[in-house]
């Protein structure tokens, strides 16, 4: 019998500041075995792209 490969959920991050040491092992711990995109608000204007981000992840976090 053929195995079905499983697929990888996508989660997307997007940072209003930098984060602190506390956030960023969050962010680590929350990524492990996914696919894992950071968007920082506070680097980034391209908001067109944060768009296309949040549609195409499969789960997004918003972060101070």
């Amino acid at each position: 019998m053929k195995k079905v490969p499983e697929m990888t959920q996508s989660l997307l991050h997007v940072l209003k500041s930098p984060p602190d040491q506390i956030t960023r092992e969050l962010m680590k711990e929350l990524g492990k075995d996914r696919q894992v995109v950071e968007f920082k608000l506070y680097g980034e204007n391209d908001y067109e792209r944060l768009v296309e981000l949040v549609f195409a992840a499969d789960q997004v976090i918003s972060w101070r």
